[in-house]
């Protein structure tokens, strides 16, 4: 009777150990790296955080892998669109995978910005993998702003 039940036990857990292995498998066949055309007519979308300041609007992409020279910034109609392409590493050998989270290729990203904007200060900096654009806020005419004096 003990054996019966032994038997049985393990085999519900080889059951679940092959339900795992499936959901694994089934995961990585729909891992985002391949399902990114299927939203984003090809392109994926890097993790963005917007946040505002009292003098400006602050965009932080983290665009780790990409070099300087492969990321454009273009603000058109109040849209700041940042496009670019992380490019696969050409020597690498195919290995059998069992997660694949990192995208290459194509990306792009708009941001929605408001009309009170200093369009002619916009500035962006890239280090260690974090892209930040600084948009300064344009001060409205006839409101007064205090400007704080620091010492040296």
């Amino acid at each position: 009777m003990y054996k019966k039940k032994a038997n049985a036990t393990i085999g519900k857990e080889s059951s679940d150990q092959a339900r795992k292995d499936m959901g694994k498998y089934f995961l990585q066949q729909i891992s985002l790296r391949h399902s990114v055309g299927l939203f984003t007519k090809g392109k994926w979308m890097p993790a963005t955080d917007v946040y505002e300041t009292d003098c400006s609007f602050v965009i932080t992409i983290e665009l780790s892998g990409v070099k300087r020279n492969d990321i454009s910034i273009v603000l058109e109609n109040n849209r700041l669109v940042i496009t670019g392409e992380r490019k696969e590493i050409a020597n690498k050998k195919l290995e059998t995978y069992y997660q694949v989270e990192i995208n290459y290729g194509c990306f792009e990203r708009i941001i929605f910005l408001p009309e009170s904007i200093e369009e002619g200060k916009i500035a962006a900096e890239y280090d260690n993998g974090f892209l930040t654009i600084t948009i300064p806020k344009k001060i409205a005419s006839g409101k007064t702003k205090n400007i704080q004096v620091n010492i040296a």
